[in-house]
Protein backbone atom coordinates (compact mmCIF):
# COMPACT_ATOMS: atom_id res chain seq x y z
CA UNK A 1 0.00 0.00 0.00
CA UNK A 2 2.90 2.34 0.75
CA UNK A 3 3.98 1.95 -2.89
CA UNK A 4 0.68 3.37 -4.16
CA UNK A 5 0.77 6.15 -1.59
CA UNK A 6 4.18 7.19 -2.93
CA UNK A 7 2.81 7.16 -6.48
CA UNK A 8 0.08 9.55 -5.35
CA UNK A 9 2.42 11.85 -3.45
CA UNK A 10 5.47 11.88 -5.73
CA UNK A 11 4.08 11.83 -9.30
CA UNK A 12 1.75 14.08 -11.24
CA UNK A 13 -1.60 12.57 -12.14
CA UNK A 14 -0.66 12.17 -15.82
CA UNK A 15 2.75 10.67 -15.14
CA UNK A 16 1.24 8.29 -12.60
CA UNK A 17 -1.45 7.21 -15.08
CA UNK A 18 1.08 6.63 -17.87
CA UNK A 19 3.41 4.77 -15.52
CA UNK A 20 0.73 2.39 -14.25
CA UNK A 21 -0.61 1.80 -17.76
CA UNK A 22 2.87 0.92 -19.03
CA UNK A 23 3.30 -1.58 -16.19
CA UNK A 24 -0.09 -3.15 -16.80
CA UNK A 25 -0.91 -2.53 -13.13
CA UNK A 26 -4.04 -4.44 -12.09
CA UNK A 27 -4.81 -2.18 -9.12
CA UNK A 28 -5.30 0.78 -11.45
CA UNK A 29 -7.18 -1.38 -14.02
CA UNK A 30 -9.15 -3.88 -11.98
CA UNK A 31 -10.88 -5.38 -15.05
CA UNK A 32 -7.49 -6.52 -16.36
CA UNK A 33 -7.26 -8.76 -13.31
CA UNK A 34 -10.02 -11.01 -14.68
CA UNK A 35 -7.83 -12.02 -17.63
CA UNK A 36 -5.43 -14.03 -15.51
CA UNK A 37 -6.76 -14.13 -11.94
CA UNK A 38 -7.51 -17.84 -12.34
CA UNK A 39 -3.93 -18.70 -13.32
CA UNK A 40 -2.12 -20.76 -10.61
CA UNK A 41 0.72 -18.26 -10.34
CA UNK A 42 -1.62 -15.39 -9.51
CA UNK A 43 -2.29 -16.54 -5.94
CA UNK A 44 0.84 -18.63 -5.36
CA UNK A 45 3.30 -16.01 -6.61
CA UNK A 46 1.85 -12.52 -6.97
CA UNK A 47 -0.33 -12.74 -3.85
CA UNK A 48 1.89 -14.95 -1.71
CA UNK A 49 2.34 -12.30 1.01
CA UNK A 50 -0.21 -10.44 3.11
CA UNK A 51 1.10 -7.04 2.02
CA UNK A 52 0.57 -7.93 -1.66
CA UNK A 53 -3.04 -8.98 -1.03
CA UNK A 54 -3.59 -5.85 1.02
CA UNK A 55 -2.18 -3.67 -1.77
CA UNK A 56 -4.47 -5.33 -4.32
CA UNK A 57 -7.52 -4.57 -2.18
CA UNK A 58 -6.68 -1.11 -0.88
CA UNK A 59 -4.07 0.39 -3.22
CA UNK A 60 -6.70 1.90 -5.50
CA UNK A 61 -7.68 4.37 -2.77
CA UNK A 62 -4.43 6.29 -3.35
CA UNK A 63 -4.57 6.39 -7.17
CA UNK A 64 -8.27 7.14 -7.79
CA UNK A 65 -9.10 3.54 -8.67
CA UNK A 66 -11.62 1.05 -7.20
CA UNK A 67 -10.68 -0.33 -3.78
CA UNK A 68 -12.11 -2.54 -1.04
CA UNK A 69 -12.54 -1.71 2.62
CA UNK A 70 -10.57 -4.03 4.89
CA UNK A 71 -12.68 -6.17 7.18
CA UNK A 72 -11.50 -6.84 10.76
CA UNK A 73 -9.58 -10.15 10.79
CA UNK A 74 -11.26 -13.19 12.34
CA UNK A 75 -9.78 -16.68 12.07
CA UNK A 76 -8.94 -19.93 13.88
CA UNK A 77 -5.29 -20.86 14.37
CA UNK A 78 -4.17 -24.38 15.32
CA UNK A 79 -0.77 -25.57 16.55
CA UNK A 80 0.46 -29.04 17.52
CA UNK A 81 3.53 -29.38 19.76
CA UNK A 82 5.60 -32.58 20.03
CA UNK A 83 4.26 -34.82 22.80
CA UNK A 84 0.95 -33.00 23.16
CA UNK A 85 -2.29 -34.98 23.31
CA UNK A 86 -4.18 -32.54 21.14
CA UNK A 87 -3.49 -29.31 19.24
CA UNK A 88 -3.75 -25.86 20.75
CA UNK A 89 -6.63 -24.07 19.02
CA UNK A 90 -6.94 -20.30 19.26
CA UNK A 91 -9.83 -18.25 17.95
CA UNK A 92 -8.60 -14.78 17.06
CA UNK A 93 -11.25 -12.17 16.36
CA UNK A 94 -10.82 -8.42 15.92
CA UNK A 95 -14.47 -7.82 15.02
CA UNK A 96 -16.08 -5.01 17.07
CA UNK A 97 -18.32 -6.45 19.76
CA UNK A 98 -20.54 -3.98 21.57
CA UNK A 99 -18.52 -1.41 23.47
CA UNK A 100 -15.60 -3.73 24.20
CA UNK A 101 -12.10 -3.03 22.85
CA UNK A 102 -11.40 -5.14 19.76
CA UNK A 103 -7.85 -4.17 18.77
CA UNK A 104 -6.19 -6.53 21.27
CA UNK A 105 -6.35 -10.29 21.73
CA UNK A 106 -4.77 -11.62 24.94
CA UNK A 107 -3.01 -15.00 25.22
CA UNK A 108 -2.78 -16.46 28.74
CA UNK A 109 -1.18 -19.77 29.76
CA UNK A 110 1.05 -21.46 32.31
CA UNK A 111 4.82 -21.48 31.92
CA UNK A 112 6.01 -24.11 29.47
CA UNK A 113 2.68 -24.56 27.70
CA UNK A 114 3.98 -23.13 24.41
CA UNK A 115 2.83 -19.49 24.32
CA UNK A 116 6.03 -18.19 22.73
CA UNK A 117 6.11 -21.06 20.24
CA UNK A 118 2.47 -20.41 19.36
CA UNK A 119 3.12 -16.71 18.70
CA UNK A 120 6.18 -17.54 16.59
CA UNK A 121 4.16 -20.06 14.56
CA UNK A 122 1.35 -17.53 14.21
CA UNK A 123 3.71 -14.86 12.87
CA UNK A 124 5.19 -17.33 10.39
CA UNK A 125 1.76 -18.53 9.23
CA UNK A 126 0.50 -14.97 8.74
CA UNK A 127 3.74 -13.96 7.04
CA UNK A 128 3.08 -16.65 4.45
CA UNK A 129 6.52 -17.35 2.97
CA UNK A 130 8.48 -20.29 4.32
CA UNK A 131 10.43 -20.09 7.56
CA UNK A 132 11.36 -16.76 9.09
CA UNK A 133 14.77 -17.90 10.18
CA UNK A 134 15.44 -20.37 7.39
CA UNK A 135 15.93 -23.19 9.90
CA UNK A 136 13.02 -25.59 10.37
CA UNK A 137 14.47 -26.86 13.67
CA UNK A 138 13.94 -23.50 15.33
CA UNK A 139 10.19 -23.95 15.62
CA UNK A 140 8.70 -26.97 17.38
CA UNK A 141 5.67 -28.79 15.99
CA UNK A 142 3.35 -27.73 13.19
CA UNK A 143 0.75 -25.02 12.78
CA UNK A 144 -1.88 -23.85 10.34
CA UNK A 145 -4.76 -21.45 9.92
CA UNK A 146 -7.78 -23.73 9.70
CA UNK A 147 -10.67 -21.30 9.42
CA UNK A 148 -10.65 -17.88 7.80
CA UNK A 149 -8.14 -16.12 5.56
CA UNK A 150 -6.55 -13.27 7.51
CA UNK A 151 -4.62 -10.68 5.56
CA UNK A 152 -2.17 -8.34 7.26
CA UNK A 153 0.06 -5.80 5.54
CA UNK A 154 2.65 -5.96 8.34
CA UNK A 155 3.66 -8.51 10.97
CA UNK A 156 5.59 -6.93 13.86
CA UNK A 157 6.96 -9.00 16.78
CA UNK A 158 7.85 -6.96 19.88
CA UNK A 159 9.68 -8.77 22.68
CA UNK A 160 11.38 -7.18 25.70
CA UNK A 161 12.17 -10.46 27.47
CA UNK A 162 15.74 -11.76 27.38
CA UNK A 163 14.36 -15.28 27.76
CA UNK A 164 12.08 -15.37 24.73
CA UNK A 165 13.45 -17.65 22.03
CA UNK A 166 11.80 -17.73 18.63
CA UNK A 167 13.01 -17.32 15.04
CA UNK A 168 13.68 -13.84 13.75
CA UNK A 169 14.48 -12.93 10.13
CA UNK A 170 18.12 -13.58 9.30
CA UNK A 171 20.33 -10.87 7.90
CA UNK A 172 19.93 -10.35 4.18
CA UNK A 173 22.37 -7.86 2.63
CA UNK A 174 19.74 -6.29 0.37
CA UNK A 175 17.04 -6.13 3.02
CA UNK A 176 18.72 -4.99 6.25
CA UNK A 177 19.21 -6.54 9.67
CA UNK A 178 15.97 -7.92 11.02
CA UNK A 179 13.38 -6.95 8.47
CA UNK A 180 12.09 -9.42 5.91
CA UNK A 181 9.52 -8.13 3.43
CA UNK A 182 6.48 -7.50 5.65
CA UNK A 183 7.80 -9.02 8.90
CA UNK A 184 9.85 -7.17 11.53
CA UNK A 185 11.25 -8.10 14.93
CA UNK A 186 11.66 -5.36 17.54
CA UNK A 187 13.59 -6.47 20.59
CA UNK A 188 16.85 -7.08 22.39
CA UNK A 189 18.34 -9.73 20.09
CA UNK A 190 20.59 -8.95 17.16
CA UNK A 191 20.35 -10.53 13.70
CA UNK A 192 22.23 -13.66 14.85
CA UNK A 193 19.72 -14.18 17.67
CA UNK A 194 22.06 -13.22 20.55
CA UNK A 195 21.13 -10.74 23.29
CA UNK A 196 22.99 -7.49 22.66
CA UNK A 197 22.91 -4.57 25.11
CA UNK A 198 23.67 -2.18 22.25
CA UNK A 199 20.80 -3.48 20.14
CA UNK A 200 18.29 -0.86 21.28
CA UNK A 201 20.56 1.99 20.20
CA UNK A 202 21.23 0.31 16.84
CA UNK A 203 17.52 -0.37 16.34
CA UNK A 204 16.64 3.20 17.27
CA UNK A 205 19.16 4.83 14.92
CA UNK A 206 18.04 2.68 11.99
CA UNK A 207 14.40 3.36 12.78
CA UNK A 208 14.92 7.13 12.84
CA UNK A 209 16.38 7.04 9.33
CA UNK A 210 13.25 5.25 8.13
CA UNK A 211 10.94 7.63 10.03
CA UNK A 212 12.63 10.63 8.42
CA UNK A 213 12.65 9.18 4.89
CA UNK A 214 8.95 8.29 5.16
CA UNK A 215 8.11 11.76 6.47
CA UNK A 216 6.57 10.43 9.68
CA UNK A 217 8.32 12.61 12.26
CA UNK A 218 4.96 14.11 13.26
CA UNK A 219 3.61 10.64 14.10
CA UNK A 220 6.66 9.79 16.20
CA UNK A 221 6.49 13.18 17.90
CA UNK A 222 2.92 12.51 19.06
CA UNK A 223 4.03 9.18 20.57
CA UNK A 224 7.13 10.62 22.23
CA UNK A 225 4.88 13.32 23.70
CA UNK A 226 3.06 10.65 25.72
CA UNK A 227 6.28 9.18 27.11
CA UNK A 228 8.56 12.18 27.59
CA UNK A 229 6.19 15.15 27.54
CA UNK A 230 5.35 17.96 25.13
CA UNK A 231 8.31 20.11 26.15
CA UNK A 232 10.87 17.73 24.59
CA UNK A 233 8.88 15.81 21.97
CA UNK A 234 9.26 18.25 19.07
CA UNK A 235 13.00 18.75 19.47
CA UNK A 236 13.52 15.04 20.12
CA UNK A 237 11.89 14.16 16.81
CA UNK A 238 13.67 16.77 14.71
CA UNK A 239 17.11 17.37 16.28
CA UNK A 240 19.52 14.41 16.07
CA UNK A 241 22.12 15.87 18.45
CA UNK A 242 19.51 16.59 21.09
CA UNK A 243 17.91 13.18 20.50
CA UNK A 244 21.15 11.21 20.87
CA UNK A 245 22.04 13.02 24.09
CA UNK A 246 18.61 12.53 25.62
CA UNK A 247 18.37 8.89 24.54
CA UNK A 248 21.56 8.12 26.47
CA UNK A 249 20.12 9.68 29.65
CA UNK A 250 16.76 7.90 29.55
CA UNK A 251 15.83 5.04 31.83
CA UNK A 252 16.04 1.51 30.41
CA UNK A 253 12.25 1.37 30.13
CA UNK A 254 12.01 4.70 28.35
CA UNK A 255 14.73 3.73 25.87
CA UNK A 256 12.95 0.50 25.02
CA UNK A 257 9.53 2.14 24.55
CA UNK A 258 10.92 4.97 22.40
CA UNK A 259 13.06 2.60 20.28
CA UNK A 260 10.13 0.26 19.63
CA UNK A 261 7.80 3.16 18.79
CA UNK A 262 10.31 4.53 16.29
CA UNK A 263 10.85 1.08 14.78
CA UNK A 264 7.13 0.50 14.31
CA UNK A 265 6.46 3.99 12.89
CA UNK A 266 9.34 3.63 10.43
CA UNK A 267 8.29 0.18 9.17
Amino acid sequence: VRYYRHLRDDLTRKLRRDYLKSLGDIVSKSKERERFASAPGFDKSLLRSGSARDALRRGGYYIDAPYEQSQPPAFVFQMSLPGSDSPHEVRIDFTPNGGLPHRVNLLIGRNGTGKTQLLAHLAQSLYGIGNLGGDKSELLGTAEIVDGSPEFSRIIAISYSAFDEFPIPKKEPHRGRKELFDYKYCGLRNASGAIDVDELKIMFEGAMEAVSSEDRLDILQSLVDRVLGTSVAAQFASDKTYRDDLFGRMSAGQRFIIAVEADVVGF
